[in-house]
């Protein structure tokens, strides 16, 4: 399945014009959103791609794009003041702009839906986000589906371990009562 979000990220970037690609998973445990998949163009697959940042619960552009409903900025020099670490952090990895989508599913947050350019600005059109919002709820319901199939072989695994137990304490109890026979015979 890896593979087939690989493609379909390349391919949505060649539609966009993006450099880099990726989709953002929440953990569950600590709810910080970090790269599952993420796919570069060959020209700036050296260095850093989106593989190196995350979004904790605190970060400032995951409550804007929760808020807006996605995140389009067309030049990363031009954020705000108080996003300085970012910006210093995105240009310290050459990227010039970005768009994110957030993943939601049952009115949670489950993940982000990223691209963006490097070296270069790009202006994301209002048509770019609707065609890639779409792709956000395929994915959404993508990640949705994995995460049910993961809590499922949880569950299994859970059972099959109960069920060898049972079957271990069976037999001890069988073995303990045909030695006991003898025993108590002598």
């Amino acid at each position: 399945r890896g593979g087939e979000l690989r493609g379909v990220l390349a391919h949505d970037q060649q539609m966009i014009d993006a450099d880099r690609a990726a989709i953002f998973v929440s953990d569950d445990k600590t709810d910080v959103l970090a790269v599952k998949y993420s796919w570069a163009r060959d020209a700036t697959s050296s260095g850093l791609t989106y593989t190196e940042f995350s979004f904790a619960k605190d970060n400032p552009l995951r409550a804007r794009i929760l808020s807006e409903g996605l995140l389009r900025v067309d030049d990363v020099e031009a954020l705000p003041d108080e996003l300085g670490e970012v910006r210093r952090r995105l240009l310290a990895n050459n990227v010039g702009s970005f768009i994110d989508l957030p993943l939601v599913r049952r009115g949670k947050l489950v993940g982000l839906f990223g691209f963006g350019t490097v070296g270069r600005k790009a202006a994301w059109s209002a048509d770019i986000a609707a065609r890639l919002a779409i792709a956000a709820e395929v994915f959404s319901n993508a990640i949705e589906r994995s995460q049910m199939e993961a809590e499922v072989r949880r569950h299994r695994d859970a059972l099959a371990h109960a069920l060898r137990v049972g079957t271990m304490g069976q037999l001890a109890s069988g073995i303990a009562h045909e030695l006991n026979q003898p025993l108590a015979a002598i």
